[in-house]
């Protein structure tokens, strides 16, 4: 691999790390504080609706957590596993104008994203 797209991986899993650790810390403060009414919020916040803005905020950031990593997977194997190489010669080789093959290169990979996002989209919508 070429020394500046090891950089390049090594900062993005850097990123995504910090990521993700923000979210744990939101969620265990979340859980530990997330139950207590401020003393400025006393009398006009019911605590059964807080607990429920709690849980639904807990979940969603544990879901919104596995699809991330998820698409940073996939995101990964496509860029650095050589696939998208791969991609852009079939793309190449249609033989479209500068414009138009670029436009099919990412339609493409937007629809792609679109249908590889549509269950985690589901499963927030439904499910949680």
């Amino acid at each position: 691999m070429n020394t500046y797209l090891i950089i390049i991986f090594i900062i993005y899993i850097f990123i995504a790390s910090f990521n993700y650790w923000l979210d744990h810390l939101n969620i265990s403060h979340l859980k530990k504080f997330g139950a207590t009414i401020p003393p400025e919020f006393e009398g006009q916040i019911d605590q059964s609706l807080l607990d429920k803005m709690r849980d639904y905020t807990v979940e969603n950031t544990r879901f919104g957590i596995i699809s991330s990593i998820i698409n940073n997977v996939i995101l990964i194997i496509f860029i650095f596993g050589g696939i998208l190489d791969v991609y852009n010669s079939w793309v190449a080789s249609m033989g479209l104008s500068f414009i138009f093959s670029g436009l099919v290169f990412f339609l493409l990979l937007t629809y792609a994203e679109m249908i590889i996002g549509m269950p985690f989209s589901i499963f927030r919508t439904f499910k949680i």
